[in-house]
């Protein structure tokens, strides 16, 4: 009997994409809830990101970048971050994974936002223009809360307090389940830098809500004393 084909080299490296699709599955829904082991999720992630690349399966090597980003997000990570961000956003192009290439933007853009580095602002009007073009509304969405983001560190505070409500009501109307925990963020800051939380104490006892979600209480508290 004739031998089987060998399979390709690559493949034979790598093993089987849907493996390190899996991997890295698993390393997000590890990163963080009840059941969190972050040590095994990085450890994951960064095996899928190696299998994929060995197995020359870009679409999966960018889903693996995504996880690898996502069990890095913590304090003191963003330099190494920004090169994930840049790996994924070649990866994710070359697969056409749209909303893998807006992650990687998005994931760039809070990285250069910890650095206090000044290219987040081209990087934020990029990601925005990515997001108007794939007219996604959740993209759109994030577009809108960071540009409001961006306005509460250049001020005008008032201008920032215009475009946290827009993009708060765009979130509560295509149903971002964390509209509100961005918006009380941003609130909080404005608050903050005021002296004054007057305004979004009655913002959130208007709408039945915590005045910012339970896992922060202890920022609250920490803000007020400042």
């Amino acid at each position: 009997l004739a031998a089987a084909p060998a399979p390709p080299a690559a493949a034979a490296v790598g093993g089987d994409p849907a493996r390190w699709l899996l991997s890295a599955a698993l390393a997000r829904e590890l990163a963080d809830g009840p059941d969190a082991d972050l040590p095994r999720a990085v450890g994951l992630a960064r095996a899928a990101v190696d299998g994929a690349r060995l197995a020359g399966a870009a679409g999966v090597l960018a889903y693996a970048l995504f996880a690898l980003a996502d069990v890095r997000w913590e304090p003191g990570n963003a330099a190494e971050r920004l090169s994930i961000a840049g790996e994924l956003a070649a990866a994710a192009a070359a697969a056409g994974e749209t909303e893998l290439v807006l992650e990687a933007h998005l994931a760039r853009l809070s990285a250069l936002l910890e650095l206090g580095d000044p290219g987040f602002t081209v990087e934020l009007g990029t990601f925005t223009r990515l997001a108007e073009q794939a007219a996604i509304p959740r993209y759109l969405y994030l577009a809108r809360s960071r540009q409001a983001t961006a306005a509460s560190l250049t001020g005008p505070l008032e201008a920032a307090n215009e475009l946290i409500a827009a993009a708060a009501a765009y979130g509560e109307r295509i149903g971002e389940p964390d509209s509100w925990a961005v918006e009380s963020s941003q609130l909080a800051g404005l608050a903050y830098l005021r002296g004054d939380w007057t305004r979004m104490s009655s913002m959130a006892a208007a709408r039945g809500h915590p005045l910012v979600p339970p896992s922060f209480a202890w920022h609250e508290r920490a803000w007020r004393l400042l």
